[in-house]
């Protein structure tokens, strides 16, 4: 599956922005697995260009049809930090900008519906960590053998490390072990089905799916928010 990376006529009424290239192409392969349609989902191609993205969909061809917009980011090692910065962005670009995560805002009952995701969250409140600590979980439980491997190493290397930095280097030795004739592969194929890494219909991605496959219904104008 292929992101757009330069501006494109919008074609749904609902669009997903990835904060980077990794949340967008997880995004749209979970989409693909678990038969959810209906998305545009692009990657707004990082923290520096979020702005600029954003503000530029009023000017793309389509924007009047658009209903909904899911923007999608990490948690990191500091959960509301991180949420109130892509919320900032938000504000920066002039839409609606929610006041907390998985909650619709809009200016007015017909306008358009903005919503943020922060990976990952368990039982709808953000937790900290990256996409990586999301991917991890199908992997340490999929792959016993590698994560006992995986685990030694992290362990022999010692050191004191943020969740973020503990979860990237996990993640990246599965990725060598697993792919061995590519192991710098970047996130946005380590999360495509072809390269059998990631298992994209394991529970651990259960919570996400259900909230996908019921976003138009979520953001039906009876969900209040603010501009």
């Amino acid at each position: 599956m292929t992101l757009p990376t330069a501006p494109s006529p919008i074609t749904s009424e609902f669009l997903i922005v990835g904060e980077g290239s990794g949340d967008a192409s997880f995004i749209a392969h979970l989409c693909q697995v678990r038969g959810v349609t209906g998305f545009q989902i692009e990657d707004a191609r990082g923290e520096s260009r979020f702005v600029d993205h954003i503000k530029g969909l009023q000017s793309r061809r389509g924007y009047d049809r658009l209903k909904a917009m899911l923007v999608v980011g990490d948690n990191d090692d500091g959960p509301e930090d991180s949420f109130g910065r892509i919320r900032n962005y938000l504000k920066d670009a002039k839409v609606p900008y929610p006041d907390a995560t998985l909650t619709v805002a809009r200016r007015d009952r017909e306008g358009l519906a903005v919503v943020v995701m922060m990976i990952p969250y368990e039982a709808g409140i953000p937790v900290r960590g990256c996409l990586e600590t999301l991917l991890l979980r199908s992997l340490d439980d999929g792959q016993p053998r590698v994560k006992a491997c995986v685990d030694g190493y992290r362990d022999c290397l010692g050191g004191a490390r943020t969740r973020n930095q503990e979860d990237k280097l996990r993640l990246r030795c599965f990725v060598a072990a697993m792919h061995p004739e590519d192991p710098n592969l970047s996130l946005s194929f380590v999360v495509s089905p072809s390269k059998g890494i990631i298992d994209l219909n394991h529970r651990s991605f259960d919570e996400i799916y259900r909230f996908l496959a019921g976003f138009s219904n979520f953001c039906e104008p009876r969900q209040r928010g603010r501009d």
